[in-house]
């Protein structure tokens, strides 16, 4: 089936058949990937007769019209799609691997990443460690809202609906993504299934031994995500310049 989404930045269109994306303009993503199940089997809790082979997820990036591309390279900023197909694995619904951005070596600081959802409904799931407990945040999105994800959360991303969630994302090239302390926990702290009709949390049992608490929010509601007033893209062709400044920060 054809989806299409960003009808007013950069018209796009996803064959969720065979994983295509089609861009404006015959724009080329600069980058693409696609997950498949099996680098990201011990990260559900139950995969039993899924295949090894079965697509996830697909990530493409280097996004730009022709007109914009001098000014991405001049600000080291990319612009990125990640498309989530929609399923339900035994229950539990689809997700990105998710990672925390590594320290810049130069600064020892990790970098801010800015998100706008273009199709569907899902969650963000946040979490970090303070002190004796960890914080875990589950932001609810849909089309057209858009976030800030500080620099020292780990994050991932998760389809609560019955079609693609996709969504863009502003981050500086240099970025580096570090997976191995969540493939090592074998996934985040919480689970999201659903019925069909309702969606219910449920803790990954990997992570029993530790004091967990949980915020369930939605988007409108993240205070740190106020600087984000329009479109991800348009915002940063408007003031380069500020959003550069606003990915960098601690």
């Amino acid at each position: 089936m054809l989806w299409n989404f960003n009808e007013n930045t950069l018209m796009s269109q996803f064959n969720d058949e065979d994983g295509t994306l089609l861009l404006q303009n015959n724009i080329k993503p600069r980058y693409h990937g696609v997950r498949y199940m099996k680098t990201m089997r011990s990260l559900f809790e139950n995969t039993a007769h899924i295949g090894d082979d079965q697509p996830l997820y697909y990530t493409y990036g280097g996004i730009c019209r022709d007109e914009d591309q001098v000014l991405f390279q001049k600000y080291g900023i990319t612009y990125e799609y990640s498309i989530l197909l929609p399923a339900l694995l035994h229950g539990e619904c689809m997700k990105t691997h998710g990672h925390i951005h590594a320290e810049n070596p130069d600064n020892h600081t990790r970098r801010v990443e800015a998100f706008e959802i273009l199709h569907g409904q899902g969650c963000f799931q946040l979490f970090r460690k303070l002190k004796d407990y960890w914080e875990v945040i589950l932001i609810h999105m849909k089309k057209g809202d858009r976030v800030l994800v500080p620099n020292d959360y780990y994050h991932l991303s998760i389809n609560t609906g019955n079609v693609p969630f996709i969504f863009a994302d502003l981050i500086k090239e240099d970025v580096e993504c570090s997976y191995e302390d969540i493939a090592q926990r074998k996934g985040a702290p919480l689970y999201l299934f659903s019925d069909g009709k309702l969606l219910y949390r449920k803790r990954n049992n990997n992570w029993n031994k530790e004091s967990l608490h949980i915020y369930e929010v939605y988007a409108d509601d993240v205070p740190w995500s106020s600087a984000l007033e329009t479109d991800i893209y348009m915002q940063f062709k408007k003031d380069a310049g500020a959003m550069q400044l606003l990915l960098g920060k601690e």
